[in-house]
């Protein structure tokens, strides 16, 4: 197995795990954490679709044909889009001054991580993968000796 695809494979299973682990910590007024994942309840629709585009980059990086290597190339730049979205708003929260309320969990940065490596794998299998052999035409055959 090359390294390209041993990337997005490595890649795609921390993008589908860094869904399950914190993405957002958020303290009430008592001084109480609540941890929230990527698919727990505010989050659901961000961390459901790095979960599934993760996982099928990381199928298509597995089979390793070229054209699911492009696919999963795709599939990690729509993944990192999704959690860029969440890291955004995380931001914006943090410069209006709510960062003693959120806080911005490991699992996010994981999931980030995760999509970029997943981008890097597919296009270094890609330029791994080999080139589709032509099939090779025989001459047609003699007519038969009478």
């Amino acid at each position: 197995m090359k390294i390209g695809r041993i990337l997005g494979i490595v890649a795609g299973i921390l993008t589908v795990v860094g869904v399950f682990l914190p993405w957002i910590s958020v303290k009430d007024f008592v001084g109480n954490v609540t941890d929230y994942s990527g698919i727990a309840f505010p989050l659901t629709f961000f961390g459901l679709m790095v979960l599934i585009f993760g996982l099928l980059g990381l199928i298509f990086v597995a089979i390793g044909k070229r054209g699911l290597c492009i696919a999963g190339l795709v599939m990690g730049i729509i993944a990192m889009v999704f959690a860029l979205i969440i890291f955004a708003l995380m931001a914006t929260l943090l410069s209006v001054g709510a960062g003693s309320v959120f806080s911005m969990g490991i699992g996010l940065i994981i999931s980030m991580v995760g999509s970029i490596l997943l981008i890097v794998g597919c296009a270094i299998a890609f330029a791994q993968a080999g080139k589709a052999v032509p099939v090779q035409q025989f001459a047609p055959a003699p007519p038969p000796v009478q």
